[in-house]
């Protein structure tokens, strides 16, 4: 399932790289903030958790290489783990990204990349699942799509929706991993205009 979700990934964004005509500025950039909901769960081995509901903020800033490209970094906050497993973490994601804008001020963005978390909070009431014996840092590959509105003066507001696919296990003791949707809002402003 995992293979199809980043084939899909990678055919859309070489098809918007292939196909968008000029419609972003290269050499623009952007901050932005954001926050939201993630679900998560452990899995690996005999471990399989049952979901849970966790937060998400942070901040990013992006930079368009070309008319139809991006690459981004953000800071999160973000809460994984499964069951009676909560694991906080900092999460520092590299995102390349493609998409593109419509006369309307609509927008569509789809990115993949690698991510680092480091963890800065723990509780489990596992036994197999040792706070102390978490993973650090945790590297995963986010994948997801942006849908986006454009506001006045370059501001821009949008839905982010992402999985995280674990490259590490999330303890030293397990095989399990977490995997991780968020669902986050995002708002950003432009720091500097393209040309």
């Amino acid at each position: 399932m995992m293979d199809r979700v980043r084939l899909l990934g990678l055919v859309t964004a070489f098809s918007l790289l292939a196909t968008s005509p000029a419609l972003g500025q290269r050499g623009a950039a952007f901050v932005g903030v954001s926050g939201g909901a993630t679900l998560s769960d452990l899995k690996g081995g005999s471990m399989d958790t049952e979901t849970r509901w966790g937060g998400t903020a942070g901040v990013m800033f992006g930079y368009r290489t070309t008319d139809a490209t991006l690459i981004s970094v953000e800071a999160n906050w973000i809460q994984k783990g499964g069951g009676e497993v909560r694991l906080d973490y900092i999460e520092v994601p590299l995102l390349v990204g493609a998409g593109f804008r419509t006369d309307n001020g609509m927008g569509v963005r789809v990115y993949g990349g690698i991510g680092a978390a480091f963890k800065i909070g723990c509780s489990s009431d596992s036994v197999l699942l040792d706070c102390d014996r978490t993973q650090a840092p945790e590297w995963s590959i986010p994948v997801g799509v942006t849908f986006t509105r454009l506001l006045a003066s370059g501001k821009f507001i949008g839905l982010d929706i992402r999985y995280t696919a674990p490259i590490s296990d999330a303890f030293e003791t397990s095989i399990a991993k977490n995997r991780t949707w968020v669902f986050k809002v995002v708002f950003g402003l432009p720091i500097r205009k393209g040309g």
